[in-house]
């Protein structure tokens, strides 16, 4: 295939804005009504969602013998149908209180008021939630086609494509850009004749690859102390990301950058403690 216009070097291929897309899931939600000072929910969701309408390669359909491996469409954009850009396949919340079982009505020091006074009426809150990466979407490079620039599958690859450990294993704060876990070699950043055939790799999830996902805990701990008449003291202290854990990011997906398949930096804060008193009258 000869690049459109080869003559003119800034005409481009322009078609209707026209997609098709659709969403499947399952949703679970689990809750536990107070029961000895405890109370939470559960919801969970797995879903699946397939479009053709971010990133196309062209709005019409493409013949075999101009995409690499010989499988071209009669149907316009069937070739882009995949997995959406925003598709989370897994998302998981758990939040509750838990009322410490110390104080006037509970099991334990009752029958103590410096007990009661210290320890009773403390609430613990918590939230947990975990998800799943978003697909992730190989750019190529030197394509002389319209439309998105996507590379080819390796037909001679016959390796793991996913290297070196889950993402950001083994790295620190200066060796970032020197540890790859998506192996470059399983694509052809350039299609075949010099870029004139487009790209065969999928839209998004090529060998299913998806992003890095994430989870998180916070948790808090709340007192009120009744002052006098109406006047009321609440101290709380919240901490956000428990365990302290680091999700990396800015994963490198252009195969024309040295930083192909490295992570560039850290998504998520690391453990922060808040302390709050104030008075309420």
């Amino acid at each position: 295939m000869l690049k459109p216009f080869p003559q003119y070097s800034s005409i481009t291929d322009t078609w209707g804005d026209i997609g098709n897309a659709n969403y499947n899931a399952l949703q679970i939600s689990l809750s536990q009504r107070t029961w000895h000072g405890l109370s939470g929910t559960l919801n969970y969701t797995y879903s699946k969602t397939i479009d053709d309408i971010s990133g196309v390669r062209s709005g019409y359909p493409i013949p075999s013998n101009v995409i690499d491996g010989g499988h071209g469409t009669t149907q316009a954009n069937r070739i882009d149908r995949a997995v959406s850009t925003n598709n989370i396949p897994n998302n998981l919340r758990i939040f509750g209180v838990y009322e410490l079982p110390i104080g006037q009505k509970s099991q334990f020091g009752g029958k103590h008021a410096a007990v009661r006074i210290v320890a009773g009426g403390w609430k613990v809150s918590y939230i947990f939630s975990k998800t799943s990466g978003a697909p992730l979407t190989i750019t190529g490079v030197s394509c002389q086609t319209p439309g998105s620039c996507y590379p080819s599958y390796n037909p001679n690859f016959s390796g793991p494509v996913r290297i070196n450990g889950g993402y950001g294993k083994g790295v620190t704060a200066t060796t970032f850009a020197s540890v790859s876990y998506i192996n470059a070699n399983a694509f052809v950043a350039t299609p075949g004749n010099s870029g004139y055939n487009f790209g065969n790799v999928a839209r998004t999830a090529p060998y299913n690859l998806y992003n890095i996902g994430n989870y998180d805990l916070d948790m808090g701990i709340k007192r009120v102390f009744p002052l006098y008449e109406r006047a009321k003291l609440t101290f709380q202290a919240d901490v956000l990301n428990v365990t302290n854990h680091t999700q990396f990011g800015g994963l490198g997906v252009a195969l024309s950058s040295n930083a192909f398949g490295t992570v560039s930096k850290q998504n998520n804060s690391s453990r922060d403690i808040q302390l709050v008193a104030k008075i309420n009258f």
